[in-house]
C-alpha cells in the first residue's frame, strides 16, 4: 500500500535495518495501523535510512504482528526506485547523498559531483579528485565509498534478482567475496546454488523453490544436481552420521524432484569430494571418509608400537581416603602399558579419584602433559577437579601446545568428534605421544560427526577401562536414578507412577513431579527454590528444545517476568530462534560463545586513553560457553566504544559486552543439555514432556539427570520417560570407525 508520511522518529537502527516512527499525512489507507497516543506507524527499512521530519510516498507491506505490534516492510519509495546504476537521475542521487551523509555534506559532494554514487557503483572511483570536494578527506570518501558499496549495491542486486528474495545481509556477503557488482550479477546468473545455498547458507528447499520458479534452465543442470546430493547427505550428518545409505537419500531427493532420479548415479560417480561404494551402496563426503580412516590407522599404528612405562604404579593406589579400587587400579596399570587408553566412568563412579593418582605418577616422572576438554566449561570444571591448568581443544590447538608434550589427556571425551580429534591427530605430535581419554559413554554423544568415544571403546582394538561401582548408588537418590536409566531401566515403582510428587533418597536428592500440562507448574517450581533461598545461579531448567511453547528460549522469558521484571531503561535486546530477548540488571545470562579476549570492565577502566585506540589495546581475559553470571549494569560509554554496554560478572569476573557482542549471551534461566554437557550445577529442573518425546532418548535424560551436585527435580510425563529409557539415542547414528579400527590391511 502507498502511504504518504512524516518521519516522526528512529525506533532503532543498526547495519541491516532501521525501524522508524512514520506520521501519516493527509488520507491513508483503510486498515493502517496507527498508534492510538502517537498517532504514528511502524516501518522495518531495509534498503534506504529514512530521515527523521522528511516527508515521503512509501509503499509498505504489512508484516504478521508480533510482541510489540503491527509492523509494516518498506517495499520501496517510488521516487527513489532504481533497478539499474543507468536508472539514477542528477536528482535521485542528492536524495539518496543525505542518506549516508549530512545535508551539508550531500551539498558540497553533489555539487562537485552529481554522479558520485553512480561513479562508485561502476567502479570509477578513480575518476574523483576528493580535492575537488569541499570539506572531505581521504578518509571521509573512503567511508563514503563503503556506505554506497554496501547499500545501493544491495540496492541494485534486490531489485535485479526479486525472485531470489536477497536480503542486504546476503547481498554484502556476496559482494564482499566478489567484490565487484558485475562479478556479483555474472556468478548469480551462473551459479545461483552456490551463491544461494553453500555462500548464503540459506535452506536448501527454499534455495531450490525460488530458483526453479525464474530459471526452469536449472532442472538438470549439474550444479543443481550435486547440491541437491549435498544437501540429502547435509541431512544424516545433521544427525551425526558419517554416512548415508543411497537408497535412504535417494528417498530425501525424490521428496524435492522425482524427474532427477535417473541422474544421480553419475553425478555422486564423477563428484570429487564424494565417496561411494557401490558393493554396499553408501555414500560419504571423502573428507570425512578419509578422517575416519586417519583416526582409525593413527590409533591402530600407537597401539600396535606402545612402548610400557617401568613405573611402580602400585605406589600410587593409595589415596585420601583409603585405596583404588581395583578397576581403578586397573587404569594406572593400564597407561603404563599402552599409548592409548580409554577411561570409560559413568557419574558417581570415582573418575576425578581415578585420574588425580594417575596425574600424579606422571608429574613424578616428569612427563609432560596437556589436560583439554572439548569446551570451555568442561575444561574449567576439570582444572578445578584436578587443581592443574586446563584448556579447550581448540585453544590448545591454536596455541600450538601439543607438539612437545609426552601425554594428552582428553577429559568428556564423549563429546569429540571426527574431525575434532582428526585436527588432535593432524597437529605435530611427539612419537611416543600417550593418549588418555576420559568420558561417560552413556551420555549423548557429541554435536557434531560421528560417535568417536564409543566406537573406539567398543572396537576391542583401543585398551578400555571401565569403571562400574557406582559409590553413591547405595543412596537411593539421584545416583539411583541416573544409574537405572544409564542401564535402560525404568527407574519408578508401579506406586510412584500414580504418585503426582514424591522425594527419593538418603539426602533427598530427588524430586519427581507429575506435569500437569501447563507452563506455569514449571515456573512455579522455579520459584520454589528461590523462596526456599536458593539463588537463580544454582538453579538450572534443562529442556531439550530451544524453541517452542516449552522451549528454553521461552521459559527463560517467563521466569524472567517473575523472578527479574524490566523497571527501568536499562536494557538491551537481541533475538535468539526469532525469538525477542530483552537482559537487563540483575538477569541470569549464560555466555554461549568461547572468547579468550574478552574485555574486563577493570581494564576498561583503567585504560590509557591518550595511547589506547582500539579495544585490542584493553585488557582481556577469558569466557567459556555455558559460563554464566549476574549481569551488574547496562550503560552508556561515552568514550572508545560507541552505544549501549552490558557489564556481567560471568563466574567472579566482570567482562564488557558491547552492542556487537550481546548475540553472545542468553539469559541463563533455562537451558538445553547438549549446551550444558560437561557442566554441573547444584540444583537441576529437568523436564521431559511429551511436546520433547520425539528428542528424548535415555542417553539424553542420563545426561540431564547427571548435571546435578545437590538435587535433581523432574517434572515429567510417565510416558515419555519410558520412552526414553527404553531408546538409545546412538541407534541412529551411522559411523565407520569402529569397522576401519577392527578391519584388516
Amino acid at each position: 500500500m502507498l502511504v504518504k508520511c512524516q518521519v516522526a522518529r528512529i525506533i532503532h537502527s543498526n547495519e541491516n535495518f532501521q525501524l522508524v516512527a512514520c506520521m501519516p499525512i493527509g488520507d491513508f489507507p483503510r486498515g493502517l495501523a496507527i498508534h492510538p497516543t502517537y498517532h504514528t506507524f511502524t516501518v522495518k527499512d531495509t534498503d534506504h535510512r529514512l530521515i527523521v521530519d522528511k516527508i515521503y510516498t512509501i509503499n509498505v507491506d504489512e508484516q504478521p504482528p508480533n510482541k510489540y505490534g503491527t509492523q509494516y516492510l518498506l517495499i520501496d519509495i517510488p521516487s527513489l526506485s532504481f533497478n539499474d546504476v543507468a536508472d539514477i537521475t542528477d536528482d535521485m542521487e542528492y536524495e539518496l547523498l543525505q542518506e549516508i551523509m549530512t545535508e551539508t555534506q550531500a551539498n558540497y559532494v553533489h555539487e562537485a559531483y552529481p554522479d558520485f554514487i553512480r561513479k562508485i557503483l561502476l567502479g570509477q572511483k578513480d575518476e574523483i579528485d576528493v580535492k575537488k570536494i569541499y570539506n572531505v578527506s581521504d578518509k571521509r570518501f573512503n567511508t563514503y565509498v563503503r556506505k554506497i558499496d554496501k547499500r545501493y549495491t544491495s540496492f541494485i542486486l534486490r531489485g535485479k534478482f526479486r525472485g531470489y528474495q536477497l536480503t542486504p545481509q546476503e547481498c554484502n556477503t556476496l559482494f564482499g567475496i566478489y567484490t565487484t557488482l558485475e562479478r556479483v550479477e555474472e556468478m548469480l546468473n551462473l551459479h545461483p546454488y552456490m551463491c544461494l545455498y553453500e555462500i548464503c547458507h540459506r535452506p536448501f528447499r527454499r534455495t531450490d523453490n525460488q530458483i526453479m520458479s525464474v530459471n526452469q534452465d536449472m532442472k538438470f543442470n549439474d550444479e543443481r544436481l550435486e547440491y541437491m546430493v549435498d544437501y540429502a547427505i547435509t541431512q544424516f550428518e545433521n544427525e551425526g552420521s558419517t554416512y548415508v545409505d543411497a537408497v535412504r537419500m535417494a528417498e530425501y531427493v525424490r521428496s524435492i524432484d522425482a524427474d532427477v532420479l535417473e541422474y544421480l548415479p553419475n553425478i555422486v560417480n564423477k563428484s570429487d569430494l564424494l565417496q561411494y561404494e557401490e558393493d554396499r551402496n553408501i555414500v560419504q563426503r571423502f573428507v570425512t571418509y578419509r578422517q575416519e580412516k586417519d583416526i582409525a590407522n593413527f590409533f591402530k599404528d600407537i597401539v600396535k608400537r606402545s612402548n610400557t612405562l617401568d613405573w611402580d604404579w602400585q605406589k600410587y593406589t593409595k589415596i585420601k581416603d583409603g585405596e583404588l579400587t581395583e578397576e581403578q587400579q586397573n587404569v594406572l596399570k593400564t597407561f603404563c602399558e599402552s599409548n592409548v587408553v580409554i577411561l570409560d566412568a559413568p557419574a558417581g563412579c570415582g573418575k576425578t579419584a581415578t585420574m588425580l593418582p594417575l596425574i600424579d605418577m606422571i608429574e613424578d616422572h616428569g612427563m609432560g602433559y596437556q589436560m583439554m576438554s572439548p569446551t570451555g566449561k568442561a575444561a574449567s570444571r576439570l582444572s578445578d577437579q584436578t587443581g592443574r591448568p586446563a584448556s579447550t581443544i581448540h585453544r590448545a590447538l591454536l596455541g600450538e601446545t601439543l607438539y612437545d608434550k609426552d601425554v594428552l589427556i582428553i577429559d568428556e571425551a564423549s563429546m569429540l568428534s571426527v574431525p575434532l580429534l582428526d585436527s588432535i591427530i593432524s597437529s605435530e605430535l611427539l612419537d611416543n605421544v600417550r593418549f588418555l581419554f576420559v568420558g561417560d559413554s552413556s551420555q549423548i554423544p557429541s554435536i557434531g560427526l560421528g560417535r568417536v568415544f564409543k566406537d573406539m571403546g567398543e572396537s576391542g582394538i583401543v585398551p578400555t577401562c571401565t569403571l562400574t561401582k557406582c559409590f553413591r548408588f547405595e543412596e537411593g537418590g539421584a545416583s539411583y536414578i541416573s544409574t537405572l536409566t544409564r542401564q535402560g531401566k525404568f527407574y519408578m515403582t508401579e506406586e510412584q507412577q500414580e504418585m503426582d510428587r514424591f522425594t527419593l533418597g538418603k539426602k533427598s536428592d530427588y524430586e519427581f513431579i507429575k506435569f500437569n500440562g501447563t507452563v506455569d507448574q514449571i515456573v512455579d517450581t522455579y520459584m520454589e527454590l528461590i523462596m526456599d533461598g536458593v539463588r537463580p545461579k544454582d538453579i538450572m531448567l534443562l529442556v531439550p528444545y530451544n524453541i517452542g511453547g516449552y522451549g528454553a528460549t521461552k521459559l527463560n522469558n517467563l521466569i524472567q517476568e517473575r523472578l527479574n521484571p524490566i523497571g527501568d531503561d536499562n536494557f538491551m535486546k537481541t533475538t535468539h530462534n526469532d525469538t525477542p530477548v530483552i537482559i537487563h540488571r540483575n538477569d541470569l545470562v549464560m555466555n554461549i560463545q568461547n572468547n579468550y579476549h574478552a574485555i574486563s570492565y577493570k581494564g576498561y577502566k583503567n585504560a590509557d586513553w591518550e595511547d589506547c585506540v582500539d579495544t585490542d589495546d584493553l585488557d582481556t581475559t577469558s569466557v567459556f560457553n555455558g559460563q554464566v553470571g549476574y549481569v551488574e549494569d547496562v550503560m552508556y560509554d561515552s568514550g572508545l566504544i560507541n552505544g549501549k554496554m552490558l557489564v556481567a560478572n560471568i563466574e567472579g569476573e566482570d567482562i564488557v559486552y558491547t552492542t556487537g557482542e550481546i548475540n553472545n549471551l542468553l539469559l541463563g534461566y533455562a537451558s538445553n543439555p547438549y549446551r550444558f554437557q560437561g557442566s554441573q550445577c547444584p540444583y537441576i529442573i529437568n523436564l521431559v514432556l511429551p511436546a520433547h518425546e520425539r528428542s528424548f532418548n535415555k542417553n539424553l535424560l542420563y545426561t540431564a539427570q547427571t548435571r546435578m551436585t545437590k538435587k535433581l527435580i523432574e517434572i515429567g510425563d510417565i510416558a515419555t520417560m519410558k520412552k526414553a529409557v527404553y531408546t538409545n539415542g546412538y541407534d541412529n547414528r551411522m559411523t565407520r570407525l569402529k569397522e576401519f579400527l577392527t578391519e584388516t590391511p
